[in-house]
């Protein structure tokens, strides 16, 4: 009696690797300011949301991009740092009465 052929594996998938751009990191803040400040944060410059938080969202996106070498988020050298930058904006909120980072790395 003939054994059956194993069945053939499938290769394990290869991790591809984004490359993240200036246009990443501007979606980024965005998404950020959406979430603090206010999804219309644009159009309604006199809310609460933004005049408490988009001057302090400005420092701290200034800030965090002096932490991976760069003036400013839009300078960042190279698709690892945009992608740890951009890490820390999706992982900034608001608690109590002040910005909290907790940057997954």
């Amino acid at each position: 009696m003939q054994e059956p052929a194993p069945e053939p594996q499938p290769e394990p998938a290869k991790e591809e690797t984004k490359e993240y751009t200036e246009v990443d990191v501007r979606a980024a803040m965005d998404r950020t300011r959406k979430r603090i400040e206010g999804e219309n944060y644009k159009e309604k410059t006199d809310s609460e949301g933004y005049k408490k938080w988009h001057r302090v969202l400005t420092g701290w996106f200034k800030n965090t991009a002096a932490m991976f070498g760069a003036e400013k988020p839009s300078a960042l050298p190279d698709s690892e740092s945009r992608a740890k930058f951009i890490a820390c904006c999706d992982a900034v909120q608001v608690k109590g009465d002040e910005l909290v980072e907790d940057c997954p790395f």
